[in-house]
This record gives C-alpha cells, sequence and structure tokens, in this order.
C-alpha cells in the first residue's frame, strides 16, 4: 500500500467509495436474489461464492488505494473484515447439502462479519474526513 502525508485523504474517500459500489449492491439485493433461488442449493450457493468473489475484489483493491498515513490503520481493518466476510460468504458457497448449508449459517457469524466491516468503513470514513 502506497502511504504518505502527500496522498490525498479526497481522492482516497473517493475511491474507495466507488470500489465499494459492488458490495453494497451484492449485499442489498441478497435477500431477494436469495428468496429468487426458490430453495435450490445450488443457486443460493452459486450467490453466496459470487458474494464472496465481490468482497475479495473489494479486500483486494483496499490494500492498493493510496492512503494519507493517518488513514493506513483504518483501511487495514476495514480491508481486514471485508476478507473475514469474504471468507463467511465462501464457506456457505462451499456446502453441498442443505444440512450442512444451514450448519454454516448458523455458526458463521453473517451479522456480524457485515457489521464489523460497515463499522470499519465508518471508521475509514472518518478518518479520510469524508
Amino acid at each position: 500500500m502506497v502511504a504518505g502525508n502527500s496522498v490525498s485523504a479526497a481522492n482516497a474517500a473517493s475511491q474507495v467509495a466507488a470500489d465499494a459500489t459492488p458490495v453494497t449492491n451484492a449485499v442489498d439485493s441478497y435477500s431477494a436474489n436469495v428468496k429468487s433461488c426458490n430453495g435450490q442449493l445450488a443457486c443460493v450457493t452459486r450467490l453466496d461464492r459470487n458474494v464472496a468473489a465481490t468482497f475479495s475484489t473489494f479486500a483486494a483493491q483496499l490494500r492498493t488505494i493510496p492512503m494519507p498515513s493517518h488513514a493506513v490503520t483504518a483501511n487495514d481493518a476495514l480491508a481486514t473484515a471485508v476478507s473475514d466476510a469474504a471468507g463467511s460468504y465462501a464457506k456457505l458457497g462451499a456446502a453441498s447439502t442443505a444440512s450442512q448449508y444451514i450448519s454454516e449459517a448458523s455458526s458463521a457469524g453473517l451479522n456480524q462479519s457485515l457489521n464489523r466491516v460497515n463499522q470499519a468503513y465508518a471508521n475509514l470514513g472518518t478518518a479520510l474526513g469524508a
């Protein structure tokens, strides 16, 4: 990651917001997309794998966005939270039976993971003055 005082917080905030858009869209449409799967496990796990890939892409993007030095720690925390969320969705996407999916869903802590992403995103926004 590029860091330093000469890096623009506004540019970093703009890039983070742009890169976050696919994640926001994936999370916002998740419930409706799951419902449209009509209980078909293959459809739901494919959706979970796609969401995991979206989160993973965002985590990788976060690690390449130039950050002002005072925002590096907050950015690292967000990248970690996003990676963790990707892992939760990936575990759901790897389920091969309904009982395995249900078991994974109950232990994945997906809501807590998403709450950590939201909090880390807010913290980065504060650090960037956005």
